[in-house]
């Protein structure tokens, strides 16, 4: 199971890979630490193939 997330410019925020727990909390914060902007995000689901997208908002 791999989840990321993406900016609206279409770059990876931050990737969850290998994923074996049902629950991932984003802390927003990018691949570096970093915190990111408040903003609208989409997050990509893969499971086995299979593939989910949402949009998702941050707000601080």
């Amino acid at each position: 199971m791999q989840l990321k997330i993406y900016d609206v410019c279409g770059r990876v925020v931050k990737s969850f890979d290998e994923l074996t727990n049902e629950q991932v909390i984003w802390d927003g914060t990018d691949e570096n630490g970093r915190h990111v902007a408040s903003g609208v995000y989409f997050v990509d689901l893969n499971i086995k193939g299979n593939q989910q997208g949402t949009k998702v908002i941050l707000l601080k």
